[in-house]
């Protein structure tokens, strides 16, 4: 809140946030430069930015990547590298959650929003999913972290419902077959008006929708059965 106060940014869904809680989403409203009639035209980018906490979950796998920036690369490449220590745009290491454990959640998000039936905003999953698919090898260390990802997940909705809260990610009960999840939605064509009407702007590398199922659902044929899963009863 105090936030919120300092850069005069309101949160608007504050009534929908609550303390205690796994995950929170935070909207910041701000005031566009944009003419009304221009936003009603453009309408792919929401008003306010969006801040989610979460108290539950946790990364892992990590690893070390180094950090660069689009400035710093450009003044590497014009050989400047007295701006780069001026305006202090050297690379630096961060630890990050392994695209692997990334490409994992993206698949069960993108049930999730199937499952209860919200598409707007959410098929940017399928093009991220559609990038990372070509770097995953399905090898047992990916099903392995499947099913740590599904328990981790799974143990969230518990806490979520001990609290007298809905499921959170009710793709990752073990009644949820993952594989015809994607077919489904694929087949219903649940993401389509998202991803041309939103998604699509941002993407500078258009891939068509058609072409996004087609990898869907090869993703899907390569996932287990929640039965296969060792340790995920």
């Amino acid at each position: 809140m105090s936030i919120s106060a300092e850069f005069q940014l309101p949160i608007d869904n504050i009534s929908d946030t609550e303390s205690n809680r796994d995950l929170n989403s935070y909207h910041f409203r701000y005031h566009s430069v944009f003419s009304e009639d221009e936003i009603s035209l453009f309408d792919a980018i929401p008003e306010y930015v969006k801040v989610e906490t979460s108290l539950g979950s946790y990364a892992f796998p990590t690893e070390t990547r180094q950090i660069g920036n689009y400035i710093g690369d450009y003044l590497k490449f014009r050989e400047r590298p007295d701006l780069i220590e001026q305006f202090q745009l050297e690379e630096f290491p961060m630890k990050l959650q392994s695209i692997e454990r990334t490409f994992i959640d993206k698949i069960f998000a993108s049930c999730d929003y199937y499952i209860i039936q919200n598409a707007t905003r959410h098929s940017r999953h399928l093009y991220d999913l559609y990038k990372i698919a070509p770097l995953i090898s399905y090898n047992d260390d990916f099903y392995c972290l499947f099913t740590q990802v599904r328990v981790h997940r799974s143990e969230m909705n518990g806490k979520e419902i001990q609290r007298g809260r809905k499921s959170i990610f009710p793709s990752a009960e073990p009644n949820i077959s993952i594989s015809e999840t994607i077919k489904k939605y694929c087949r219903d064509g649940f993401y389509a008006k998202d991803y041309l009407d939103i998604t699509g702007h941002f993407l500078n590398d258009f891939i068509s929708y058609d072409d996004i199922l087609k990898q869907m659902l090869v993703i899907a044929d390569k996932m287990p059965d929640y039965k296969d899963q060792p340790g995920f009863e």
